[in-house]
């Protein structure tokens, strides 16, 4: 019954996230076509999905180890976004290892997390 009851929050704060995702860029594209502010062209920020994609892993995770996809979500949206506005020089071309050292996080940080005792990652928050 705990279980479900945990599985049943977790889906709650998902959808409460991800209404905020939503609620956040409506508004700032309503803002952009009312001429209030102006923003790139939405190609620019295509990263970001992947970034706001691992943020919600890592806050509201199912399993213990979506918060290791989630990082590597977050990476690799920093990755592409350091790619297509050459952060620091960095392209696709010179850019790659860090996909690599990515990767390695992602494996490393999966087995960190499943080595922790049940339950230290799926608590359920205690009551007031």
């Amino acid at each position: 019954m705990c279980g479900m009851r945990q599985t049943g929050r977790r889906a709650g704060w998902r959808r409460v996230l991800w209404g905020v995702v939503l609620i956040v860029a409506g508004t700032v594209f309503l803002l952009d076509q009312l001429g209030i502010i102006a923003i790139e062209p939405i190609g620019h920020w295509w990263p970001g999905i992947l970034v706001v994609m691992g943020v919600i892993r890592i806050v509201a995770p199912e399993a213990r180890r979506q918060i290791a996809s989630g990082v590597t979500f977050v990476l690799l949206g920093l990755w592409f976004f350091a790619c297509t506005r050459h952060w620091h020089g960095l392209g696709y071309h010179n850019a790659w290892p860090l996909l690599l050292v990515i990767i390695g996080a992602e494996i490393v940080l999966g087995a960190a997390l499943d080595r922790l005792p049940s339950g230290a990652v799926e608590q359920e928050p205690p009551h007031a």
